[in-house]
């Protein structure tokens, strides 16, 4: 099931098909190195943490405390 078709999906109403039932709070740090005069190397690590509750579930409620975490290698041109 996507959703109920009709006006009501989102996101503040008890029957909402989306919901905003929390937060999220996080940082980022990255490295970039010049290969040359156009290329790059970048590294980056993101953290957050995060809040849920009332999540709306098969038969009730769900709370949930979410740590996550990225990290991230590119290479890249500059114009």
């Amino acid at each position: 099931m996507v959703g109920p078709k009709n006006d009501n999906v989102c996101c503040f109403s008890k029957n909402d098909w989306w919901q905003v039932n929390g937060w999220t709070a996080g940082v980022e740090v990255g490295l970039r190195y010049r290969v040359y005069k156009s290329m790059y190397l970048e590294a980056t690590s993101k953290l957050a943490y995060g809040v849920l509750r009332g999540v709306p579930v098969y038969q009730g409620t769900a709370d949930q405390n979410l740590w996550m975490g990225e990290y991230v290698l590119s290479a890249g041109f500059l114009f």
